[in-house]
């Protein structure tokens, strides 16, 4: 991606570069800077058992919270590049965020 995909090109060249995105638009997100709590964090999910609903309820209540709170919106552009784990349930993409002006402001790897 190095060679190719440079910040600050323009949202025209990358499509050139790449093909039409599978997603394109504004999502809300929280910045990379944020420091998420521990009762949000993935790490705290996975140590919540099966079968306990109130734990799971109050975990998702709160991460919703944080979201509605701290989320802000990005220009994004996400192409799939693979699949993770094999099952089709989840994918790797390449983001690209633009910035106000459609310029590239970063990329990266992400999967969901």
């Amino acid at each position: 991606m190095k060679n190719h995909l440079k910040l600050k090109m323009s949202k025209t060249d990358v499509v050139t570069l790449l093909g039409k995105p599978d997603k394109d638009g504004i999502e809300k997100r929280v910045p990379k800077n944020t420091i998420e709590p521990d009762s949000v964090s993935v790490a705290y999910a996975k140590t919540i058992k099966d079968g306990d609903e109130a734990k799971w309820k109050k975990f998702m209540d709160d991460s919703n919270k944080f979201h509605e709170l701290n989320a802000r919106p990005d220009t994004l552009m996400l192409y799939i590049i693979g699949e993770e784990g094999g099952l089709g349930i989840d994918y790797k993409y390449l983001a690209i965020e633009l910035s106000g002006k459609g310029l590239v402001r970063e990329y990266w790897v992400e999967t969901h």
